[in-house]
């Protein structure tokens, strides 16, 4: 946020006033100068002193707007000093964070609206950080709408369709200082940094779009959910397809190169990653056509955009941690794809083995990292739900004549139809032990234990799938203690927990009945 600080200079800043202005200019300069040396400091210092170093820089520019209040270095400055306070991990308090955020952005604000021309320098930082400042807003409310802050009454919570509109405009603001910045200098390098920020935003406002559409999935009396609606993919696909030409356009700067190429690399393949993870749920009928009306999106065109974004990625660092993940998981998706356009067993199978290679690479390169722990495990999750369903539509003979060979003529199971089942629940098995140890190195995550439980009672596994639900239940009770809001979300998860069809095998054991039931006591006895 406070990239593209200005030192004072020149005579396009400052105002007329009585008195020698020259010298008044000069002290002035000398100020915001001071000022900046402390701001940058606070990048290598702990939170405390960090903090109190921006503190004394924002009132150095205050100073400095006291003596020359049209002083347009000083207004920006102090504007991105405040987005650097406003940072969670300085001020945590969710109120202070709006007010130093509104705060800044009336600065910019001012700033921009003073330069008459609307082509300054200052005017095409300004417009990159009050965009940033706008996003920052948005992450803020997105960062504390899972612990319900908003439902306590803290702040006012904006809708979904708010809080979309809020980075449209942010969008427009960096569409703004990308113009500007090109038009000054002649050349698109400076505007890299903006065209990634313009790219985050869009792929903000994408997960936001996704996040509403599942909530009214949610809110449906059908199980599972229906697949999105044609209109909204299109939607989603429309924000994705922006967020990675944006991307691309970074990547194609003159000035991108090296650590920034990579990073680039690994947001364009995680938004496409993000987008077709929603965009094709295992709910969808296998006879849904991939890239018809029914799902209304050219499925192999994505995925190609992030296969090439992956091999880059690689090409550049071949260890990364999260090119080996988005490799994993486009395998992964693809392999989806195959299921739902009708493919054979046999080349969907063999996608899924790709996938369960790379995320082995990740874990076995990585092996205390939740995130990769996690990663793996829903790999394989989603790879043994998958092989289970195969394997109990050939057994009970659903189908005339399955992939391997086997027809729906009763009679005892054929080997290799048993080796489908073990195969299923080795796959679980693994998932479960990988989203189980995920568990140890992140104590605040309660989504692995949960689907680690999911994984255990799919693989048939009753005492796992107790042990992981216990660990989850516990989590979801110490995460919502001392809120209202929290308890009503976690009662709200735990119902969900009871009705989930993969752990349906054990929905109806007394030691599942009495641990939701005891939990949501817990929970209602908290209040």
């Amino acid at each position: 946020m406070g990239k593209g600080k200005k030192k004072a200079g020149g005579a396009a800043s400052g105002a007329g006033g009585v008195g020698d202005q020259k010298a008044v200019r000069a002290a002035v300069e000398t100020i915001v100068n001071d000022a900046v040396k402390l701001q940058d400091s606070a990048s290598d210092l702990p939170a405390p002193q960090a903090l109190a170093a921006l503190q004394a820089a924002a009132a150095k520019y205050r100073e400095a707007l006291a003596r020359l209040p049209r002083h347009a270095e000083a207004a920006y400055n102090l504007a991105t000093c405040l987005s650097e306070q406003a940072d969670s991990d300085l001020n945590p308090d969710m109120r202070e964070q709006m007010a130093l955020l509104s705060e800044s952005r009336s600065l910019l604000e001012s700033v921009i609206e003073a330069d008459t021309s609307g082509r300054g320098a200052t005017t095409a930082l300004a417009h990159h950080a009050l965009g940033n400042v706008i996003c920052a807003v948005v992450e803020a409310f997105e960062d504390q709408r899972p612990t319900v802050q908003c439902a306590d009454g803290s702040v006012e919570c904006p809708s979904a369709a708010a809080r979309k509109e809020h980075l449209s405009l942010a969008c427009r603001h960096f569409e703004a200082s990308v113009s500007i910045t090109k038009r000054l200098q002649n050349q698109s390098g400076e505007a890299e940094e903006v065209l990634i920020h313009w790219g985050d935003a869009l792929s903000s406002m994408m997960q936001i779009v996704m996040d509403d559409g599942a909530t009214a999935e949610r809110s449906s009396s059908e199980h599972p959910p229906p697949p999105p609606p044609s209109s909204l993919v299109q939607e989603v696909l429309g924000l994705c397809s922006n967020a990675c030409s944006k991307y691309s356009e970074a990547l194609a700067s003159e000035t991108s190169s090296g650590g920034s190429d990579t990073d680039i690399l690994r947001l364009k393949a995680g938004t496409v990653v993000n987008f077709l993870d929603w965009a094709l749920p295992e709910a969808l009928p296998p006879e849904a056509p991939i890239g018809g009306s029914d799902v209304g999106f050219p499925a192999e065109e994505i995925l190609a955009a992030g296969e090439e974004a992956v091999q880059a990625l690689l090409a550049l660092d071949d260890s990364s941690m999260d090119g080996m993940l988005a490799k994993a998981d486009l395998c992964r998706l693809r392999a989806r794809t195959s299921m739902l356009s009708g493919a054979s067993v046999e080349e969907e199978g063999a996608r899924r083995e790709e996938s369960v290679a790379w995320f082995a690479r990740a874990a076995t390169g990585f092996p205390q990292d939740a995130g990769v722990l996690t990663a793996a495990g829903e790999g394989l999750l989603e790879y043994g739900r998958r092989s289970m369903a195969l394997y109990q539509e050939v057994a009970v003979g659903s189908v005339g004549q399955s992939p391997y060979g086997y027809g729906s003529a009763p009679g005892p199971a054929a080997p290799h139809v048993e080796g489908m089942r073990m195969s299923a629940i080795t796959r679980l098995q693994e998932a479960g032990r990988l989203l189980a140890e995920a568990c140890s190195f992140d104590v605040s995550d309660a989504n692995s234990p949960y689907n680690a439980a999911c994984a255990f009672a799919l693989a048939g596994d009753p005492g796992s799938c107790f042990r992981a639900l216990s660990e989850y239940c516990r989590r979801l009770t110490l995460a919502a203690n001392g809120s209202s809001g929290k308890r009503e979300a976690a009662r709200r998860s735990l119902r969900e927990a009871g009705n989930d069809v993969d752990l349906e095998e054990v929905r109806g054991a007394p030691w599942f009945v009495d641990l939701l039931r005891g939990t949501d006591a817990t929970l209602v006895g908290s209040g």
